[in-house]
Formats: structure tokens, sequence, C-alpha cells
């Protein structure tokens, strides 16, 4: 589960990351486009204003113009041709597009195009308040003075230069401004005056050269840059993670789909279809579960075909031979061949019932998943006992036995079933063996690993690959009273796999063949409550 945070921390860095790549740190970039924003509104109506003094006078006297006008403005005001500009190519194109733009190097500026001409104003910018009114006020001041002190109607004359500007310009006598006393003598000692009115807006006071009238600009925008930012602050990083989960869920979503389709293909019958997800997918481990689930009752479901088509064909012989026995017992007159026929019918019911019995052995061990007749044992002990038992039943072969004397050779299991899976080894290596028969037990990597081999002639290659299915033989020239019904390894096989172990067939040493089945073992000292519930 960690990966699956990991990997969604890893997508949300995914953007912070792309730009770090870029190069691009976009706090500056909505920083500089605001604060751009402001100072074209600020500057705009001030730079219309120079453009349309120049326009009343021929271009090669347009410099002299902008240097008598410079002495009114007490930062830089400067007539550049726009190839000696210091701009890259975004700025170029924007100042193109926009008209006017700001620089923030070697000092802060701003820059107006003038239309065609490949020429263009630069105006240094003020840091301080002090600085901020005289840089965007005083040159005003001296361009509208100019056009009012020899003006018929000023307030026409203001209202064609309000034109020029995005807020509006009022005009009012010298001897009726109305404002508070502090504002009075700030507008009577610098020229100009700026009125704070909600906080997020001003007035602009200008007073004429002459004291005849009184320019009030506004309500003016102020600080957009710091009423924005902490919105800034908290949408950038927001629109960040939203973009990571949207990668993210897009992503799950895709694979969510992948995995419904697999489902229903399989659940439709497609029993091969498998789940293909990547291994960095959120989804991977459930994909593989899904995989080995899929892949078990597929295997399951071709088992259980397998072995209700064995079943009907192992049927099939002992019945065919009771009905024949009946219509025999019906027909002859013989005591001798009427207990014959008997005989043979007692003998196929027995096969019958060994038969049946033997297929619920296997159905039960296949499907019962109770723990509860699980006992915690010491194997090499148990092993010895077992190993007496069937001597005492088969004296030959010689059963020989290579069992360690490790007192943490202890496993939880189903005694009853362990037995079982022995005997139904040693049952089939006493058939095939010449002379001697090898029992093995051995622990690796916590495993407990038991194995039976005999010096027999060993088990054909053809044999091998489904020696572990119902109804396999060995031997098909054998007779089922010698051979079985083929149903013993199967069994053995379905016990190791009732306990997550294995069962395998390799060539013996001795000659014939070895069979190994491994399970999990358990430590010494390990807690009742982890081993099940258990018996001593």
């Amino acid at each position: 589960m960690i990966w699956v945070f990991l990997r969604i921390y890893l997508i949300l860095l995914l953007p912070v990351l792309l730009l770090l790549m870029l190069q691009w740190n976009p706090l500056s970039w909505f920083t500089s486009r605001w604060a751009e924003e402001q100072v074209r509104m600020q500057t705009i109506g001030t730079f219309r204003l120079i453009q349309q003094e120049l326009a009343t006078r021929p271009e090669d006297r347009w410099r002299s113009a902008i240097t008598e006008m410079a002495r009114h403005f007490p930062h830089h005001l400067a007539l550049r041709a726009i190839d000696e500009l210091n701009l890259s190519s975004n700025a170029r194109d924007r100042l193109s597009r926009l008209g006017l733009i700001m620089q923030g190097r070697p000092e802060p500026h701003a820059i107006y195009r003038l239309g065609d001409t490949g020429k263009a104003l630069s105006l240094a910018l003020q840091t301080s308040d002090a600085e901020h009114i005289a840089a965007r006020v005083l040159g005003v001041r001296y361009l509208v003075s100019q056009r009012l002190e020899h003006a018929d109607d000023p307030q026409r004359v203001i209202s064609d230069i309000g034109k020029l500007y995005p807020f509006p310009l009022r005009l009012t006598p010298g001897d009726k401004i109305d404002l508070p006393h502090t504002l009075r003598e700030t507008l009577y000692r610098l020229g100009a005056a700026r009125q704070e009115l909600d906080g997020n807006t001003m007035l602009l006071h200008i007073l004429s050269k002459s004291g005849k009238y009184l320019i009030t600009a506004g309500p003016i925008p102020v600080d957009a840059v710091r009423k924005r930012y902490p919105y800034l602050l908290i949408g950038l990083p927001a629109a960040l993670v939203a973009f990571g989960l949207l990668l993210w869920t897009l992503t799950l979503w895709r694979e969510l789909r992948h995995l419904k389709a697999v489902v229903k293909a399989f659940s439709d019958g497609a029993l091969d279809r498998r789940a293909r997800l990547s291994g960095y997918s959120t989804l991977h481990s459930l994909s593989q579960a899904y995989n080995r689930m899929a892949g078990h009752i597929q295997q399951l479901m071709r088992s259980q075909q397998d072995l209700i088509d064995a079943v009907s064909h192992e049927l099939k012989t002992p019945i065919a031979r009771m009905r024949f026995s009946l219509e025999m017992l019906a027909e002859t007159r013989i005591a001798t061949e009427h207990k014959r026929f008997e005989d043979q019918l007692a003998n196929n019911l027995n096969e019958l019932e060994s038969l049946v019995g033997e297929l619920l052995d296997l159905a039960r061990i296949r499907r019962d998943a109770d723990r509860r007749s699980e006992e915690r044992i010491t194997l090499p002990a148990w092993l010895d006992e077992q190993l007496h038992e069937f001597r005492n039943y088969h004296p030959e072969p010689a059963l020989e036995q290579r069992v360690p004397e490790e007192p943490q050779a202890i496993t939880v299991i189903d005694p009853r079933l362990l037995r079982r899976a022995l005997f139904n080894l040693l049952d089939n290596a006493a058939r095939h063996a010449r002379s001697r028969i090898l029992v093995a037990l051995e622990m690796n990597d916590g495993q407990m690993c038991l194995s039976i081999e005999d010096d027999g002639p060993g088990i054909p290659a053809d044999k091998q690959r489904h020696l572990f299915e119902p109804f396999v033989r060995l031997d098909d020239s054998r007779h089922r009273d010698t051979g079985g019904h083929g149903l013993g390894l199967a069994i053995v096989a379905s016990i190791m796999r009732r306990y997550h172990g294995s069962t395998h067939h390799e060539r013996s040493r001795l000659g014939g063949a070895r069979f190994v089945i491994c399970w999990p073992s358990v430590e010494q000292d390990a807690p009742v409550s982890e081993l099940g519930q258990t018996r001593c």
C-alpha cells in the first residue's frame, strides 16, 4: 500500500519537476504579468499624450521634443529605436501585440511602441511613494498644463485627454477645490496628491502649473499584484495538485476499465483472459491477484472437466462387468458357474466402492479448508513411527530411511492427510522397486521436504507430464487390483496444494523414480495462536 501513496506523491510532484526542468517560475510569471497590467493602466494615457505631442512635429524633431519633455519627468524618459532595445524574442512579440510592456532589467521601466515607426518610448519606473507620484504625475502635469493654459474650452480639452486614459478625468476650477487639509498641503507642495478610497482604488489630484485648474483622475485600481498574490500562493499549488490528481485519476480510470473488460470477458467464458498492467501501476498487485485467481479457477475448471470425463470412463468398466455378471446369473443353472458369477459381481462392487471412496477422498481434500484437525508434530519421530508400521505390512523390498534428529523439525499439519500422502508414495514405490526404497527428510529454506525413491525401472518420459492428474496409471498393462485406479498421486498433489506445498518427480540416484513433497515448516518457538488450533 505504501507504494500506492508514493506513486501518488510522485505524480503530484511531476508538474513541479516539469517546471524546474523548463526553468519556468509560475509565481514570477504571474507577478510580472499583473505588474505589467497595473503599469499599463497607469502609464498608457501618459504615453498616448506624449505620442499626440510628437504627432504635431516632424519625426526628425522627436528626439529634441523628448529631451524637452524629459526635464519634467523626474525619471528617465527616452526615445529609442526598437532594434536598439535589449529585448528577448518573447518581449518583442509582446510589444508588437500589446504596444506596452514592462521590463525589469537593468532597471524597471515601461516600453511603449510608437505605432509602425520602429521607435519606442522608454520610461523608468520608481520605487518609493514620493517618487511614485512624481514619475507618474509631474510629467503629465506639464503636458496637460500646456494644453489648458491656452485653451478656449478647458472642459473639452480634459474630455479629449480623458479618452487616452482607461479611467475618468474631471476638471475643477482652482478656486473651488474641496479637499481635506492634509491633501491640500501635499497638492500645493508637490503639485499632485493621492487620495486612498477603499484600499482597492485611489483618486489622483493634479494641480495645473498656473494653479487655475485641478484635474482629478480616478478611481484608479491600486496594488493589483499585492491583492492577487495570496490567491496565487493558494491557487497555484492547488492547480498543480489538481493537475497531478487528474493525471493519476485518468490513469486509474483507464486501468479500472481494462480490469472491468477482463473480468467481463472471463465471466462470459473466456477463461484465458488475464489482466496486463504495468509493474508501476497502482492496481498492479490487484491485477496479479486476479490473474492468480483466474488461473486457479481455469485450472480447477479444466481439472473438473477432465475428472468428469475420466470418472465416466472409469465407471463404465465395473458397471458393464456387473451387468454381464447379472445376465449370466439369470441364464446359468450350474451351481459352480453361479458361484463364480456371484464372486465376480462382489469383486466389481468392491472395485466400484473403492473407486467411489477414492473419488470422495480426492474431492474432500480439494474442497475442505477446515484446519481444526491439524496438529503440531515432531516430524522425525512421527515419520519413524509410520515407516515402522509400513514395514510390518511390506517386509519386502528393503526400506531405508535418512531422518535427521533435529528438534526444530516441527510442523503443523493434519497427520491423517500427511500419512495418506506418505503411504500413497510408499505403495507406489513398493509396487515398482526391485529391492530397495529410500525415504529421506530434509529442511530447506523454511520448507519441509520428504522424498521417496526406489530402484525400479523408473517412469517413461511420455508419462511424466501427467503424473499427478487423476486416473493416470504408470503401467496401462497392469490390472486395477495391482495398479489401482490412478488416483494415488493426484491425492498426494492435492494434499500438498492444500498446505501451499509442492509435489514433483525426478530421476532417482538408485535408478528408479524419486518423488519429493515439500510444504512450509513452522519455527519451534512459534506461538500457538500463529499455528492455528492444535492438539498436543
